[in-house]
């Protein structure tokens, strides 16, 4: 009995023992950490850039990574000359695009663009650090011409941002480039009053489209809802880089240079429409892109002369008046051919069963 108790004692003893252990290790681990939290960061950079769209004010999230599959920004110092430029990474934590510096005290800019593939674009003059301006750099298309009609393919959607900031001579500046379209999204439906063609292969081309943008801004919009001002490079920095207000840049857009035709196939459907897309550079009002239509033979199929051809100008003018300033150049149109007379309308968006790029 006594032998009993003796070991009972021993064990109390010891799971007493046990605790007192375990108490002093969680406390000193909690100390530690105590001690760990208290302890200052050490930033290995000094400015900090976020890349932002909320679908033009319609929603309070960052939804940029869902339409932009890359970027390349391009930062310039308070002399507008080229410090640095770079291809920046989603941020595999945040799944935002985020680009981190250590650069100087003073005033730079940051200009952005979004799925910018080399295959389809080209930056000109080639960009120098130290040497090139924001002002003199170009994007233009530069996707392979078919080398039977000169023609390009559908380009890239493209995105622009701009935005200027400081750097401190301590802490972070925190920044955020608000995206924009820089593209013209533009699809379509053919079809025919009476009489439509056979079926089979057609092509469509969407010709004199100027594809050159300027990297500075043409417009921008200071305010949400509010409107539109003429960008002036020797004031850009008025506002500040702490507000939280979105601020929209549109490029400036070459219409009238570096003119291309773009093409593309489409099979004629059950209901013996046409229906596809073009993608290329933004147009503006005083842009007259000209559509077409051949068969298989190459025969031109809506106006058999050629001097007919189908002129969106006088669309974009009656349906579209603030092309220049419109935030998303996304637009649906439905041609309806009737012999000789062909009518161009805004295409309803249940009538578009394949549906489009929001």
């Amino acid at each position: 009995m006594g032998k009993i108790m003796h070991r009972a004692n021993i064990c109390t003893i010891f799971s007493r023992l046990r605790a007192a252990i375990t108490t002093v290790i969680m406390t000193v681990g909690l100390a530690s950490c105590q001690i760990d939290l208290a302890m200052p960061k050490v930033c290995d950079h000094n400015v900090e850039i976020l890349y932002h769209y909320n679908r033009e004010n319609s929603t309070t999230y960052n939804v940029l990574p869902s339409y932009v599959h890359s970027i390349t920004e391009y930062i310039f110092d308070g002399d507008d000359v080229l410090v640095d430029w770079r291809n920046v990474s989603l941020d595999p934590c945040e799944n935002q695009y985020y680009s981190r510096h250590t650069l100087d005290t003073g005033r730079y800019s940051v200009i952005m663009w979004g799925n910018c593939s080399d295959i389809n674009n080209e930056v000109s003059p080639a960009p120098v650090k130290g040497l090139t301006t924001r002002e003199e750099l170009l994007l233009s298309l530069d996707s392979m011409p078919d080398p039977v009609d000169d023609t390009h393919p559908n380009g890239d959607r493209l995105w622009h941002g701009y935005r200027t900031f400081t750097v401190a001579r301590t802490g972070v500046s925190k920044v955020r480039v608000d995206a924009v379209h820089s593209h013209l999204s533009l699809t379509f439906r053919v079809r025919w009053k009476s009489a439509p063609p056979a079926q089979g292969t057609y092509t469509v081309y969407l010709e004199d489209v100027g594809s050159r943008a300027g990297f500075m801004p043409h417009l921008f919009y200071p305010y949400p809802g509010g409107a539109h001002q003429l960008h002036d490079p020797l004031v850009d920095d008025g506002y500040s880089t702490k507000s939280n207000l979105i601020i929209h840049h549109i490029p400036r857009i070459d219409h009238d240079q570096h003119m291309l035709d773009y093409k593309t196939t489409v099979v004629m459907n059950g209901d013996r429409e046409l229906r596809g897309e073009f993608v290329t550079y933004r147009i503006c009002r005083d842009s007259h892109p000209v559509l077409n239509i051949f068969d298989s033979q190459g025969n031109r199929v809506v106006h058999p002369d050629p001097a007919k051809e189908i002129d969106l100008w006088k669309y974009f003018d009656q349906n579209v008046p603030a092309l220049n300033y419109t935030l998303r150049q996304e637009y649906a149109i439905d041609i309806l051919v009737d012999g000789d007379n062909v009518w161009v309308m805004p295409l309803e968006v249940a009538d578009w069963e394949d549906g489009g790029w929001l």
